[in-house]
């Protein structure tokens, strides 16, 4: 999710605007601490502008190991 509203060069705060949620949800979702329902998905996919799908798909760009950060796409350890 967050890679997709990268590649849009859109906010937290547009998505959340656009899929009538709130910041803080979108962020949480994106950290993984939030449990998206199929209309969560619809509504964000809907906001993003791309198919459910897309936002299942981390064949892209996997989410990198726990303890490990991405910058400029390259995995780094801390």
């Amino acid at each position: 999710m967050r890679r997709i509203r990268f590649e849009k060069d859109l906010t937290q705060e547009q998505v959340a605007e656009r899929s009538d949620t709130t910041p803080v949800w979108i962020s949480g979702c994106e950290r993984g601490v939030r449990n998206m329902s199929v209309g969560s998905l619809s509504m964000i996919a809907f906001a993003l502008d791309v198919p459910m799908m897309a936002l299942l798909d981390t064949t892209k760009h996997p989410e990198p190991p726990p303890g490990e950060r991405v910058y400029s796409r390259k995995v780094t350890k801390p």
